[in-house]
């Protein structure tokens, strides 16, 4: 197989990591969002409103954009914000997670 599609197999494989990376948002009582769940909705969400806005957008790097902004929780998992820079332990645990991969 040649290295562009073996780096693209890899990539897809990683990305897979999302649909199993739950997210601390809940979407029901009994289920929390995947990173997956919440990039779909984004691009979805994207789709639908950049027609209709004022200012008009590149759709395709907006899409790309959004599809692969979480793409760092398929290894480091979910971290809200606002944890992460008000507890000095997640801050530490976050930032000992990046340093390992």
């Amino acid at each position: 197989m040649n290295e562009i599609a073996n780096d693209i197999l890899k990539f897809l494989a990683f990305s897979q990591k999302l649909k199993s990376q739950q997210r601390t948002i809940k979407l029901a009582k009994d289920r929390h969002e995947s990173s997956a769940d919440h990039s779909w909705h984004l691009a979805i969400m994207a789709m639908v409103v950049a027609p209709h806005l004022k200012k008009k957008i590149d759709l395709l790097k907006s899409l790309k954009m959004v599809l692969i902004h979480d793409l760092v929780e398929a290894e480091i998992g979910d971290t809200p914000y606002g944890d992460s820079i008000s507890n000095e332990q997640i801050k530490e645990k976050k930032f000992a997670k990046k340093m390992r991969k």
